[in-house]
């Protein structure tokens, strides 16, 4: 099994974990890593193609897929090591992170600290199960 130590483990290589991994790097911590269980960093939902993301961030509007690839070209350009196609299987009390992918195979990551910033799951319409009755009005 290969170890390592790391300041700084981000879970989620969406626009929120990019941000918190950037912002950890600013803010002075050491060894900053994101682990994504996707192919590519972005984790921006499909249907984000409007405008509106970035205004604060980047004071410019931005489509949900642009305002993604600006923290992947800020990550790309920093110092932060970021494991795509990687599974988190377990993450212990004392910040000890198992994952494993098809390069590296099984990881055993001690951290300083672990951010989660696993977003969400895009469903299409037919995968959404709704139970229970919602009376009108509420």
């Amino acid at each position: 099994m290969k170890e390592m130590k790391i300041d700084i483990a981000v879970i989620g290589g969406g626009p929120a974990g990019m941000a918190a991994a950037l912002e950890a790097r600013r803010q002075g911590a050491g060894k900053v890593m994101i682990i994504e269980r996707d192919i590519e960093p972005g984790g921006i939902l499909q249907q984000c193609i409007h405008d509106g993301f970035g205004l604060h961030r980047f004071k410019k509007r931005l489509s949900g897929t642009d305002y993604a690839q600006r923290f992947i070209d800020e990550v790309e350009a920093s110092d932060i090591e970021v494991l795509l196609d990687t599974m988190v299987l377990e993450i212990t009390r004392d910040k000890v992170v198992y994952a494993c992918n098809n390069r590296d195979g099984m990881m055993k990551i001690r951290c300083g600290a672990v951010i989660l910033a696993m977003g969400c799951r895009e469903r299409t319409a037919s995968q959404v199960l709704l139970y229970g009755y919602r009376r009108p009005g509420l």
